[in-house]
């Protein structure tokens, strides 16, 4: 049996428009996830540089304590210099390895002759090539009292 031409037959195919808010949908919720993985990505970036920020603060006040014992060291005992490694356990610079160094010149200038100390000390916390790796040098020169 044909259909008569002025009857409607049913279609063959659904509506192509019935699965379109399905694909807009799906699209809007790939961009949300994308969006929400690329902002937890870059909070935990920057939880990370906050705290190796305060880590390299934390390193350069081990360094300057490692200076400032060196310098009570050299005014302390006349003529010294003063090396040693330190280990410090109090506080917020706990956990830290201090390395100082002194070397001794003598500068002469007329008849005046002094002695002039250069004092290094170099702070670090944990290994290199660790991610919580961090270390700090700094270098005091001064003239020890005669």
């Amino acid at each position: 049996m044909c259909p008569e031409p002025g009857d409607s037959a049913p279609p063959r195919w659904p509506d192509r428009r019935a699965g379109f808010a399905l694909i807009g949908a799906i699209f809007v919720l790939l961009i949300l996830g994308l969006v929400g993985s690329a902002m937890l990505r870059l909070s935990s970036m920057q939880q990370t540089t906050v705290s190796h920020g305060i880590m390299g603060a934390r390193a350069y006040h081990a360094a300057r304590s490692g200076v400032e014992w060196a310098l009570r060291e050299s005014t302390a005992t006349p003529g010294s210099c003063p090396a040693t490694t330190l280990v410090l356990s109090e506080g917020g610079i706990a956990g830290f390895a201090v390395d100082v160094g002194c070397a001794r010149s003598t500068h002469t200038e007329g008849a005046v002759t002094a002695d002039v100390l250069r004092i290094t000390a170099n702070a670090s916390y944990g290994s290199f090539g660790d991610p919580d790796y961090v270390s700090r040098r700094l270098s005091a020169t001064i003239r020890p009292p005669p």
